[in-house]
């Protein structure tokens, strides 16, 4: 899912390689995509040093590092290279940073090609076998009068493209906006194109040409969007009425939740949402933040004293600023299901947002790690990570060690981390296939540690959801995520139209479902530790045949049925006995 920032792929014309689609020897395809390539994939490294090695750091990478946990002396530091860190820090221990996840393309200028391939009326007919595309160069005009932040462009600016240095005689432009499965258009057939960038997340834009010979091609690139507003002052009383909506908000009664509501609401807890950020002035959230009352909002010093200016509202490591927005919708939908007024699990709980992952959803070990640190130094009990991927058979466990060590730590100090046990993946049709955790382990959802809570999700009748990914012993229960069919509704990120909810489904969904009761648990008892969390959660709901070697609970998660037994726990209670998968380099793993 990961895609290349906007704003530095429209500095220049582009001539973009690598063709996809069509070979030169395929007489039934005739349009070809060309994709705009990452011109940076270094994720930079993660380095340790010790205290004496700090001012050479410094002064050598100033700009280009940032701290992940300055007291241990961890940092993300850009470099081009492992070499050129060690020949200037020769102690300090090196690794890469990895990607959490994997990348993943939308297939809409797919989609527009095998139109055009099917000669649709709206296309001009394209010569098909053809040795040379036509060259489709996409030129952004006015670049200086634009504001953009780290590759990122502000929002409601318009661009005035330009692809008259193109080899072509026609032209059409499409747009595919954010949340958009299919480009739109044609919205121009001229060889300028202007376009206001009016959402919030990723578009791609299209240029569709045809050269003197009726040889056609398509050049894809992509512009992010975003915003670090203010956090405004609402009042609750002026809250739109939700009596519409109150039967689209089916999570709260399959969990019981507003019976849970009798003995708890979360009181006194924090909920770190560790995604792509968290829109902080919706009416049902805006409440909810956290702020840092340590911190005096934009004053453009670190008054705290922990190395970060302004993070008065949470961080956002992605744009390395005191304003983690959402810009994707993911965050927010997640924080909202956690702990929103009305319609979160925990209504009175705190949100603490930490933007990890970009509009695409995908993070990095280096920004997930820091945001770990942050989060408990932040005084949050419970995070939530609805994020990752799986991984690497290949990659050795020490390769892990900065995320490895970031949940010891948490669990030393008595944090819960949930996190999501994972989609699957589709078939070439685009149905599901969920995965077995317990072979194919997931990242961060496998690593075995007894404070990672990792959630199945599980649809309406309280099966296993068809794309939910599980694990007899790496996923430890079970909670609603919704379906295609019966999505869950949350909260959503600003947007041009005004809409403030919007439904969705998937392990990412459960996992905040999850965090909510964690939050209902730990207002009604504080004191239970991570192992006494645990026996609750695992004892908590009805018995699912269907869930029988699925989960470790093999139960669908009850908010009402946990607050009950954490109310009547005594702490003197043994701890449940837990098992995880190792995390190796066991080529077994494969699938």
């Amino acid at each position: 899912m990961r895609r290349t920032s906007g704003i530095g792929v429209l500095t220049m014309a582009v001539i973009l390689s690598g063709l996809i689609g069509c070979s030169q020897n395929d007489h039934k395809k005739s349009v070809r995509i060309n994709y705009q390539t990452p011109q940076n994939t270094n994720l930079g490294y993660i380095v340790r040093i010790a205290p004496s090695e700090h001012s050479i750091l410094e002064r050598n990478f100033s700009g280009n590092s940032s701290a992940i946990n300055a007291s241990q002396g961890l940092y993300h530091v850009n470099a081009k290279s492992e070499i050129e860190i060690a020949n200037l820090l020769p102690h300090a221990q090196i690794q890469p940073n990895l990607l959490l996840g994997s990348k993943k393309k939308d297939a809409g200028f797919e989609w527009l090609a095998m139109e055009a391939n099917r000669s649709k009326p709206q296309f001009p007919n394209c010569v098909v076998n053809e040795d040379e595309p036509p060259t489709a160069v996409i030129k952004l005009l006015n670049k200086s009068q634009l504001k953009s932040r780290n590759g990122y462009l502000e929002i409601n600016q318009v661009l005035r493209l330009s692809g008259r240095e193109s080899s072509a005689q026609n032209y059409r432009w499409y747009v595919m906006a954010p949340g958009e499965i299919r480009p739109q258009g044609p919205f121009s057939r001229e060889g300028e194109f202007d376009i206001r960038v009016d959402e919030l997340g990723h578009y791609e834009i299209g240029l569709f040409v045809q050269d003197s010979r009726g040889v056609c091609a398509i050049t894809v690139v992509p512009i992010n969007v975003t915003s670090n507003p203010k956090l405004s002052v609402l009042n609750p009383k002026d809250r739109p009425l939700l009596s519409e909506m109150d039967q689209k908000f089916e999570h709260l009664k399959l969990i019981n939740a507003e019976k849970a509501w009798d003995i708890s609401q979360g009181e006194g807890q924090i909920i770190a949402v560790l995604d792509s950020g968290v829109n902080y002035n919706h009416p049902f959230l805006n409440s909810k933040i956290l702020v840092n009352e340590k911190e005096i909002p934009d004053n453009g010093k670190d008054d705290d004293g922990n190395m970060l200016v302004d993070d008065y509202l949470g961080w956002d490591y992605v744009q390395n600023d005191g304003a983690p927005f959402d810009d994707a919708g993911h965050g927010s939908h997640v924080a909202g299901l956690a702990a929103a007024e009305v319609f979160g699990v925990a209504p009175k709980a705190k949100i603490l947002p930490i933007k990890v992952a970009d509009e695409s959803g995908l993070a990095d070990m280096a920004k997930a790690t820091a945001a770990i640190y942050y989060a408990i130094h932040r005084g949050a009990k419970i995070l939530n990570l609805s994020f990752g991927g799986p991984l690497n058979p290949n990659t050795p466990r020490e390769a892990l060690r900065p995320v490895l060590d970031a949940f010891e730590f948490a669990n030393q100090n008595g944090v819960i981390i949930v996190t999501a046990a994972g989609n699957g993946i589709l078939d070439q049709i685009g149905n599901p296939i969920p995965l077995d955790n317990d072979i194919i382990p997931q990242i961060p959802a496998s690593l075995p540690f007894l404070n990672n809570i990792t959630v199945a999700s599980l649809d309406a009748s309280f099966n296993l959801a068809p794309y939910s990914n599980y694990g007899a012993r790496s996923v430890r229960v079970a909670a609603p995520g919704g379906t295609k069919e019966e999505p869950l509704w949350s909260a959503k990120q600003e947007n041009s139209k005004g809409i403030l909810f919007w439904g969705a489904e998937g392990t990412s969904m459960a996992a905040p479902i999850t965090s909510g009761i964690v939050a209902l648990v730990r207002s009604v008892s504080p004191k239970l530790s991570v192992p006494e969390i645990n026996k609750v959660l695992l004892a908590s709901g009805p018995d699912s045949k269907n869930l029988l070697g699925k989960t470790q609970s093999g139960r669908a998660l009850d908010a009402l049925d946990a607050v009950n037994k954490a109310k009547n726990l005594k702490p003197s209670s043994p701890s449940p006995e837990i098992s995880a998968i190792k995390i190796t380099a066991n080529k077994s793993h494969r699938r």
